[in-house]
């Protein structure tokens, strides 16, 4: 940070032999017989020490002794920024932009800490480089994208014309974009930190072939705004504060396996943080070991406040195993100044693992498990009242619902959705739950109120983990069969004068839905119990009835393959 070492400086000097070779290309040797440009003709230039770390700030700052070798000509001082790309040719005209912009912001100041454009040389010939040594993820994918093609250097030159033209009096600065370890640089004090952030420094050895058709000169005024302080990817951290979404399934069934809730998504929210200020803006996939996986595009991510959100279904995760990357997938997401918008970095966040959860779905307690759970859930939604029940019951009643939801959810919808309000636990007592056989209740037609009997489905070896996805069905037809007379209707053997399981038969619909219509794994573990429970309820609503065997009643006997030797009498 100080002036101090000139022992150490750099000394770029041409002896006056060749300086007395005009209109001449001045060259040397270089190691293994490179021809490299000499980059200063008619003056001594000492690199000293830097004012503003180039790590530390958005903008270095380093002191320069110049001193003209013979004392002819003004002391005027102009400066040119040129871009040194080994083959320009083969260069797009938006990467030479890119490489220009890159180059912009260098300038000679006669202040160490403030800007102020040297346009004389100061009596102690000291004055001051300042350069942007922290660049935009833009131009760092560009620079990225020109080194890739030219297969070569690319520099950033400031030319420091002393005297008039003619007198050919100058000294060129190179700095170079991405520095190497053990490179021979200035400007930091941090120079194994500033080569991991890849921070520009002044080169001070720059072995450079140049040729005019090498120079891309820069147009654009500089605008150089020292003393920020600069954003470094070490000043960022990130931790998985939130994850959300039911647990990705395989499912086991008949020998195979396979993703049992494709669709389900998964969300990951990655918190970013930092003791300086940032912003953050564009999310983009990045490559993993070079490799860049098809199903990554998969995924969605969004910035959402300080946070990079991850939002990825259990299928395409699985997707995203099988086309061999384990680790995931990777973004890069911009993190901005935003005291000094062109310091931006790239921090990376990489997929969280997930674990899959195998299930025997072929069993009624995997294919239990294997139910969506459904957010318009009465019983998880609070939007019936259920009294009465203990906590045991009511996951027995919530799981019934889950599955009457997913296998024939335009019946819940019509029925029960939004219009029950109460379900009352009355045990075995009452008139009515003191009876043998008798399931549940209501007082009245066309009412919001049903009363519940331990006989559905909720004795405590009912409701156990074990047996509960055995009364499930029980649970769920008995309460779509009180759930039509709330909506008025009544059984069938008291109206002769409705039409074939349009009275509580109607019920039926979910045993039927769950045999027929239902193509999830989980539905085969219990088309049995479905069977038994869609027999019972025609036998029940519709006994000794000819309509059992007519119109729709028939038309789901006949989509189920049952005749009337499959029923009561």
């Amino acid at each position: 940070m100080t002036t101090q070492a000139l022992g150490t400086a750099l000394i770029l000097t041409l002896g006056l032999a060749a300086c007395q070779q005009s209109g001449k290309v001045n060259q040397r040797q270089g190691p293994q017989g490179q021809t490299v440009t000499i980059l200063n003709q008619g003056v001594n230039l000492q690199i000293q020490g830097h004012q503003l770390d180039a790590y530390d700030y958005t903008f270095g700052s380093q002191a320069l002794q110049i001193k003209k070798i013979e004392e002819k000509g003004s002391n005027a001082l102009d400066s040119t920024r040129q871009v040194f790309v080994a083959s320009p040719a083969s260069l797009g005209d938006d990467i030479k932009a890119g490489l220009s912009s890159l180059c912009q912001d260098i300038g000679l100041s006669t202040s160490a800490q403030e800007f102020t454009e040297a346009t004389s040389l100061p009596a102690n010939g000291l004055v001051y480089a300042h350069w942007r040594s922290h660049y935009s993820l833009t131009q760092k994918r560009q620079l990225s994208a020109a080194l890739e093609q030219v297969k070569g250097a690319v520099r950033c030159l400031l030319k420091i014309q002393v005297g008039d033209a003619a007198a050919q009096q100058y000294a060129i600065i190179a700095f170079d974009p991405v520095p190497v370890e053990n490179q021979n640089v200035a400007g930091t004090d941090k120079i194994l930190e500033a080569v991991e952030e890849g921070v520009m420094l002044i080169d001070k050895t720059p072995a450079l072939a140049m040729d005019q058709g090498q120079l891309l000169t820069v147009e654009s005024p500089a605008d150089i705004k020292p003393k920020i302080t600069a954003l470094n990817s070490v000043d960022v951290k990130s931790q998985l504060s939130n994850s959300t979404g039911a647990p990705c399934r395989l499912h086991t069934l008949n020998g195979q396996t396979k993703v049992g809730n494709p669709t389900a998504l998964r969300s990951y929210q990655y918190s970013l943080s930092s003791a300086k200020a940032y912003t953050l803006g564009s999310v983009s996939a990045q490559s993993i070991s070079g490799r860049n996986l098809q199903a990554c595009t998969k995924v969605k991510t969004q910035v959402v406040d300080k946070s990079v959100q991850a939002d990825v279904a259990c299928g395409d995760y699985r997707s995203i195993q099988e086309e061999g990357l384990e680790a995931g997938c990777q973004w890069s997401v911009e993190v901005v100044n935003p005291n000094d918008v062109g310091n931006a970095l790239g921090y990376n966040i990489s997929m969280e693992k997930m674990t899959f959860e195998t299930i025997d779905v072929s069993t009624p307690g995997g294919a239990a498990v294997a139910i969506p759970e459904a957010p318009n859930n009465p019983v998880r939604a609070k939007s019936t009242t259920f009294t009465g029940f203990n906590a045991a019951q009511l996951s027995s009643m919530e799981q019934a619902f889950d599955f009457w939801i997913a296998v024939s959810p335009a019946s819940f919808a019509a029925h029960w959705d939004k219009y029950i309000t109460n379900v009352n636990y009355l045990a075995r007592t009452g008139a009515a739950c003191s009876e043998a056989g008798v399931l549940a209740y209501v007082e009245q037609l066309n009412s919001t109120e049903m009363f519940w009997c331990e006989a559905a489905g909720m004795s405590a070896a009912a409701v156990s983990s074990q047996n509960s996805p055995l009364a499930m069905l029980l649970i769920g037809v008995t309460a779509f069969h009180e759930n039509l007379h709330n909506r008025g209707r009544e059984h069938d053997f008291d109206a002769p004068q409705y039409q074939p399981c349009k009275g509580t038969s109607e019920s039926a619909l979910l045993s039927f839905d769950a045999i027929k219509t239902c193509t999830a794994d989980y539905c085969l573990a219990f088309k049995d119990f479905a069977l038994q429970e869609y027999i019972a309820e025609l036998d029940y609503s519709l006994e000794a009835d000819a309509r059992r065997f007519q119109g729709l009643c028939q038309t789901w006997n006949a989509g189920l393959g049952l005749t009337a030797a499959n029923f009561g009498t």
